[in-house]
């Protein structure tokens, strides 16, 4: 009961984050905006901190699936490649649902995992950044198109590659803790470890996990986008024949805005 009141406040903040999304999802340009100072910050977090293992000769890698979230929201939102926001967002919400959701059922565990309570807070609003920006780019950006969900797909394929990687030694060939990766433990099943006897998993059992979790990822993207698409829709019911507000902001879209006014001083 100590440290019940980690849940209620992670609770009231994650509904606080959801509701406040909801109520500036039609300002699209304020949703983009934050979503990518959301993404940013996370992104230099995680580099600092990854950075700082390597000069301290220490070999850890962001190799799990919430670490590379954080780099490919950061890379999507400074870059604002648009039609990388559905698979950016995907990756942002699912790991930091999966957090909030661990910080309300074992607070003190999560809590007490960390060498201070410092490195705890910051871990608690990084995540927290997390899910805000692919809650603000699910809500309040471009309508994330079903045409391009196999892009969403891709990138889901690309990160398992990544991990087979590191299991391989191709990449990262110092890592230590490759049986503890939890990447790799649900792509060969060994996930149901954690909730069924080591010894009574069979080939069978574990191909039926991996097929499982593999068809709720697929039906977690589709849901994104399924809200993405409901709230575009009556964003553009409510405007009427007003066209949406473009979304346009990252380095791509500056350097392509950059290169029209040249291309037209030269023009003239």
């Amino acid at each position: 009961m100590e440290y019940i009141w980690i849940s209620v406040l992670s609770a009231a903040v994650s509904a606080a984050e959801i509701a406040v999304a909801y109520r500036i999802r039609n300002c699209q340009k304020t949703c983009v905006v934050l979503a990518t100072l959301f993404a940013l910050y996370a992104l230099t977090a995680k580099t600092v901190e990854f950075a700082s293992y390597r000069i301290n000769g220490i070999a850890q890698y962001p190799v799990e699936f919430s670490h590379v979230s954080y780099f490919v929201l950061g890379a999507v939102a400074l870059s604002g490649i648009k039609v990388l926001r559905p698979f950016a967002s995907f990756c942002a919400l699912l790991t930091g649902t999966g957090y909030l959701i661990a910080l309300m059922l074992s607070p003190q565990s999560m809590a007490t995992g960390f060498r201070s309570t410092g490195y705890f807070l910051h871990s608690v609003f990084v995540h927290n950044c997390l899910f805000a920006g692919g809650l603000l780019f699910m809500l309040g950006g471009d309508r994330f198109r079903y045409k391009n969900f196999y892009i969403s797909l891709a990138g889901f394929i690309c990160i398992l590659g990544f991990a087979d990687l590191v299991r391989a030694g191709v990449i990262y060939k110092d890592i230590t803790y490759k049986d503890d990766i939890i990447l790799l433990k649900i792509m060969d099943g060994r996930i149901l470890e954690y909730v069924v006897d080591p010894q009574s998993l069979t080939p069978a059992l574990k191909g039926i996990a991996v097929a499982a979790i593999f068809v709720a990822v697929v039906a977690l993207m589709a849901l994104i986008y399924f809200i993405s698409n409901k709230v575009c829709d009556k964003r553009l019911k409510k405007r009427g024949e007003t066209p949406p507000f473009k979304t346009d902001f990252g380095l791509v879209p500056l350097a392509v805005k950059i290169y029209g006014r040249v291309k037209a001083r030269t023009n003239i």
